[in-house]
């Protein structure tokens, strides 16, 4: 089964990487970019990932946690600075005296695409798995094939933006939602695990858009659906209500 999977999603996958490195400057057009680090703000790429690639990379180059920009909430930003870290990015030629949009080269925002890619791989998943929970393994299948084969789906998956990340969070937070529906947590352990975890999810999910709170009303309805059943349950579903917030600071 595990084999089956890995064929299946290697479909979505090269429909989610292939021409990733769109927008990437030529040296004879861009000879700035070569000899002086300089990225051209007028480089064909989306509009807003310079917030989440420019600002990530100052961040990481001036050692500063603070991304100064709220526009929308900060955790892609925050994702990608990782990413940067992990990949040594400040090893790579810069001047820190260009601006949000010039300042990161174009390889990071390549690499940051690829961390969308994965995010939607995720989301695929997940879809499945949120499909089969609330009905069967065909709904699963079914489920998947939409979320993977979505146009928007696939559009953003290239895109070094914060809707891939978001996606992935909300998917993981349905899931969470459906299992606590479906009482699937019978231990102790389980219970509180999966609860918190629940609202911890959905504190994400807004943490990397704003809008994403609406996927705290499916959270928010499956707990207290629990709790209708399990009045004794009282304290792990305000504690799954709480970590929302937590979540999203």
């Amino acid at each position: 089964m595990k084999r089956l999977w890995a064929v299946i999603l290697l479909f979505p996958l090269a429909l989610y990487v292939l021409g990733l490195a769109f927008g990437t400057p030529r040296a004879e057009y861009s000879p700035s970019t070569v000899q002086n680090a300089w990225l051209n703000g007028s480089t064909v790429f989306h509009p807003d990932e310079f917030a989440y690639v420019g600002i990530a990379y100052r961040m990481l180059l001036n050692h500063d946690w603070d991304p100064h920009y709220y526009h929308n909430p900060p955790l892609n930003i925050y994702s990608n600075f990782g990413l940067f870290w992990l990949g040594s990015a400040e090893r790579l030629p810069h001047n820190v005296s260009y601006g949000d949009r010039e300042i990161a080269p174009f390889s990071l925002y390549v690499m940051a695409r690829y961390l969308s890619a994965l995010y939607t791989l995720l989301t695929v998943a997940l879809s499945y798995t949120a499909g089969r929970v609330a009905f069967q393994r065909r709904a699963g299948w079914i489920t998947a094939g939409i979320v993977a084969l979505s146009p928007l789906t696939v559009q953003h998956a290239h895109y070094a933006t914060p809707n891939a990340e978001t996606t992935m969070l909300s998917a993981a937070a349905i899931v969470m939602s459906l299992l606590i529906f479906r009482d699937r947590f019978s231990r102790r352990r389980s219970i509180w695990a999966g609860y918190l975890f629940a609202g911890l999810l959905v504190g994400l999910a807004m943490s990397a858009r704003y809008n994403a709170a609406v996927v705290g009303l499916v959270v928010g309805l499956a707990l207290v659906n629990a709790w209708w059943r399990h009045r004794r349950r009282w304290l792990v579903v305000g504690m799954a209500f709480i970590m929302m917030p937590i979540g999203f600071a």
